[in-house]
């Protein structure tokens, strides 16, 4: 995974990536948006093990938007997590 973008106007994201993560600075791992429709975060890339996991908790007050998008530096593949209209929708390669 090159980068994860995380996507959404008024949210709360707690990331759980590892220990090690560079999030640790940012307190109990979240990252809180606010404000316009097209604030983000953006994650250095993250080497990921056979073990690895990831866990996201959104919270929103929107019933659409994108919430995650990440790719592999532009050789085609990429996934994306969107609500529409409040149902979860993942788009997108898996293997990212």
């Amino acid at each position: 995974m090159r980068s994860l973008l995380l996507l959404l106007a008024t949210a709360v994201l707690p990331l759980v990536l590892s220990q090690e993560s560079s999030l640790a600075a940012l307190g109990p791992s979240a990252v809180v948006l606010e404000g316009s429709s097209s604030s983000y975060a953006q994650l250095r890339r993250w080497q990921a093990g056979p073990q690895a996991a990831l866990s996201l908790d959104f919270q929103t007050q929107e019933p659409s938007g994108l919430l995650l998008y990440a790719d592999d530096g532009g050789r085609g593949d990429f996934v994306e997590l969107k609500l529409v209209e409040g149902t979860l929708r993942h788009v997108g390669d898996a293997r990212v």
